[in-house]
């Protein structure tokens, strides 16, 4: 009676530090992975899929802040909700991992694809379906990854490239090159 008595309670504590860990690695308002663990799981993909060309995707909401000021935090909370959603939907098929990076910043970690003024539309689709208006998102995409450069890196450079993009009302997608490489370091 005792070694069973034992046995289950090391299982509830198992069980318990297994809800413990799950809680830790995922944002608590969307249920995407946090940056912390979402570097690590982007550092496993590449292990296990070293030939492959992958990209490196930071999407953010244009003029989040008026959203929040003009709607309301529960409003705002809905809309970065079903952005992540719309995320992890686009690109779970191929294998890509998505985490909120801050606030209404995400990242994206896939396997590279040409076409992503056709992604960032089916993006903003999902996350305006049934709100008020029509959610304008930029993203920052570091295509074709480096991987002999630290993550956090890869993703610093597709931020770089949205943010080349911040006031455009016609350009959702900025594409970090070799051109916007130099004009940082000019």
């Amino acid at each position: 009676v005792e070694v069973i008595l034992a046995r289950i309670r090391r299982s509830i504590e198992l069980s318990e530090n297994r809800d413990l860990i799950r809680g830790t690695e995922l944002d608590q308002l969307t249920g995407l992975y946090n940056r912390e663990y979402f570097y690590r799981y982007a550092e496993q993909y590449d292990l296990y899929h070293r030939e492959e060309d992958t990209d490196a995707l930071v999407v953010d909401i244009n003029h989040f802040r008026l959203i929040n000021e003009r709607y309301g935090k529960a409003y705002a909370d809905v809309v970065l909700q079903q952005l992540g959603a719309g995320l992890l939907a686009a690109v779970k098929e191929n294998g890509g991992i998505v985490c909120r990076r801050e606030a209404d910043t995400f990242q994206v970690y896939c396997p590279h694809r040409e076409d992503y003024e056709s992604f960032a539309e089916e993006v903003t689709a999902a996350a305006s379906e049934g709100l008020k208006g029509r959610i304008r998102t930029r993203i920052g995409v570091y295509s074709r990854v480096d991987k002999s450069i630290d993550m956090e890196r890869r993703f610093d450079l597709a931020k770089s490239a949205a943010d080349t993009i911040r006031n455009s009302f016609s350009v959702s997608v900025a594409v970090y090159d070799n051109a916007l490489h130099e004009k940082e370091v000019y």
